[in-house]
């Protein structure tokens, strides 16, 4: 289950996803993953970042 603490920043299964501002070279919305602290990852959607999200959790 999907926790939106606020516009920016959402709880998926213990991991901290944190929706970044759009910047050149990027003109798509980026998702950065996060756990305890530790950065694992960036996404372009939302969707990704939690299949993204999913797969760390099943341990690949």
């Amino acid at each position: 289950m999907l926790v939106q603490l606020n516009s920016k920043t959402a709880i998926y299964r213990g991991f901290t996803i944190l929706k970044l501002p759009r910047k050149k070279p990027y003109s798509r919305q980026r998702y950065q993953i996060t756990k305890d602290g530790n950065y694992l990852g960036l996404d372009f959607g939302l969707s990704q970042a939690r299949q993204t999200i999913d797969q760390l959790h099943r341990g690949h």
